[in-house]
């Protein structure tokens, strides 16, 4: 039997998700998981916590690593009683635990970009194992030391995004506020500031505001759902429901999967029954991204 897991989501618009899959019979030999190839910008790294279960930590601002995390080496025979009495003799101890190998990693950095990414997974794993403190920590003490406003620009976007988690909407928008200022060189890092101050902005109703930041996100990259979904709620806030209307039916078409644009333009058009006669095309989108794809085979 196997069981089938994703990875979180949500902590950034430029983030992909890996495919876990664990081997959880109890009548084989291991229960060793097993992570597929991880695809895009921002790794995922799966630390095996207890048989069965799986913590998944996504790591942000590092390049696509292509490392041989784990392989599956379950094997077909039947576990005798024998071998489930000695079976914990016959697996080897961990030689260090996962928080002292990263930090060593860390203090053992040759450069300072090898230091940079290391931080990196630091981070990550203090985020994945509920040390957000920790995490702070290590970020704000690099921003500290560090005079490279590229990499100090993703310490800010890492401590904003902490911030989000956390309900902290003032201290996440001072944080990307600083990261933008920096003026960091990777478009995809400014797409994500730029939309993720628009949603701050909107969420302390400051809705003017958003949506000058949604339109500069929109410029940098405007086949992203998410820039489209902030603004149509800036537009929604300053009571300019057509033009919400059109922000969140492209948000719908740039990305039919996500549930939240389409949920969102569902609950302004039942709001506004009017808005349906006005904008007759707003249905359209929502129809598309209902509609079951033909040519994949039932299940």
């Amino acid at each position: 039997m196997f069981s089938y897991i994703k990875g979180p989501s949500g902590l950034s618009s430029q983030s992909k998700l890996a495919t876990v899959f664990i081997n959880i019979s109890r009548e084989r030999r291991a229960l060793t998981p097993c992570l597929s190839i991880v695809r895009g910008d921002s790794p995922i790294w799966a630390l095996a916590i207890e048989k069965g279960f799986l913590n998944c930590v996504p790591l942000l601002g590092v390049p696509g690593l292509t490392a041989p995390w784990y392989f599956a080496c379950s094997i077909g025979l039947l576990m005798s009683n024998t071998d489930k009495k000695n079976i914990a003799l016959a697996l080897p101890e961990p030689a260090q635990d996962t928080e002292g190998l990263l930090l060593d990693r860390l203090k053992n950095s040759k450069t300072d970009e090898d230091y940079f990414r290391w931080m990196l997974f630091v981070v990550g794993f203090y985020r994945g194992v509920n040390k957000v403190d920790s995490a702070i920590n290590l970020l704000e003490g690099y921003i500290r030391m560090n005079k490279n406003p590229e990499q100090s620009a993703h310490c800010h976007l890492a401590l904003g995004q902490i911030a989000i988690d956390e309900h902290r909407l003032e201290p996440a928008l001072k944080h990307f506020t600083a990261a933008l200022e920096m003026a960091p060189k990777k478009r995809k890092v400014s797409y994500v500031l730029h939309n993720n101050i628009g949603y701050c902005l909107n969420s302390l109703g400051r809705f003017a505001e958003g949506e000058r930041y949604c339109r500069r996100a929109i410029e940098m990259d405007w086949v992203k759902a998410s820039g489209y979904r902030n603004l149509g709620m800036s537009l929604q806030g300053q009571g300019d429901l057509v033009g919400a209307v059109w922000a969140l039916a492209e948000a719908v078409k740039a990305d039919s999967a996500d549930n939240r644009a389409r949920l969102l333009l569902d609950k302004l058009l039942v709001a506004n029954p009017k808005l349906g006669i006005k904008c007759p095309w707003a249905t359209e989108p929502m129809a598309a991204a209902l509609q079951p794809a033909s040519e994949l085979p039932l299940m």
